[in-house]
């Protein structure tokens, strides 16, 4: 197998890899990969293809990846996310959490 997986999988746009196959970014949605997309300076419509033939390109998003992610582990972070309940039902949504998340500075793109 070639850089880049299959031939119909080079043709397919990053945002649409990210936001829909769960085998290599389980758990990414719109909103985090717009994050990931603008740290990388990478419109969401690029072709996977030509991000997996350029090395740099290909390390850059990687290391990207990378250092997004390593913001979950941030103390800072889980104190905004996680820290703070607004009800006393733990399936109810929580909306402090939120508010906090995407009012501070992890939350790059809305």
């Amino acid at each position: 197998m070639e850089a880049g997986g299959t031939p119909t999988k080079r043709k397919k746009a990053i945002g649409e890899i990210t936001c829909k196959d769960k085998l290599v970014f389980n758990g990414f949605g719109k909103h985090m990969s717009s994050d990931v997309f603008h740290l990388c300076l990478l419109y969401s419509a690029t072709l996977i293809g030509l991000i997996c033939s350029d090395s740099k390109l290909f390390e850059h998003f990687c290391s990207t990846l990378v250092s997004y992610s390593a913001t979950w582990e941030l103390e800072k972070f889980i104190c905004f996310a996680t820290g703070f309940v607004n009800l006393t039902n733990t399936f109810s949504y929580n909306t402090t959490s939120w508010k906090n998340y995407s009012t501070s500075s992890f939350l790059k793109v809305y």
